[in-house]
């Protein structure tokens, strides 16, 4: 039984060595090309979608260590009242202001002194009183000086 089964299996080889297969059309095969392209070739929208995106485990660790503590903080800050308002008054308040007095004083030369090609030019000021009280006014607003 087993040569009769080798005979047969040489004799298929055989028949099927001298047999070529049919060449293929030409339209079956710009069929299964059309066919491959439209299948493979997906929107922008759909490629964006569907990518991937290969990270390695040790990075994806790192990113949670960081973003965890962060969310918790950004959670944490959303419960916390907004500071007091401050209310701003404004006064205001009238400073008397008076014009600066020019004091002139004469100082007596000796007429010794006078003819002389070199006056000294010394002024005693013995007698000389400053202004007894000095009052300021402030006037807001470019106001003219009262």
């Amino acid at each position: 039984m087993n040569d009769a089964t080798n005979d047969r299996d040489l004799e298929l080889r055989e028949l099927l060595e001298t047999l070529a297969p049919p060449a293929p059309s030409r339209i079956l095969d710009s069929r299964v090309t059309d066919s491959f392209r439209r299948f493979h070739q997906r929107s922008r929208w759909r490629r964006l979608l569907t990518a991937k995106i290969t990270v390695p485990i040790p990075i994806v660790a790192l990113l949670l260590l960081v973003a965890l503590p962060v969310a918790r903080l950004a959670l944490s800050l959303r419960d916390v009242p907004p500071p007091p308002r401050i209310e701003e008054r404004v006064r205001v308040v009238e400073v008397p202001i008076v014009r600066e007095k020019v004091v002139t004083r004469w100082a007596r030369v000796p007429a010794a002194s006078v003819g002389r090609e070199r006056a000294s030019s010394e002024v005693k000021l013995d007698r000389f009183r400053s202004a007894g009280e000095l009052k300021i006014r402030i006037l807001n607003r470019g106001a003219s000086d009262d």
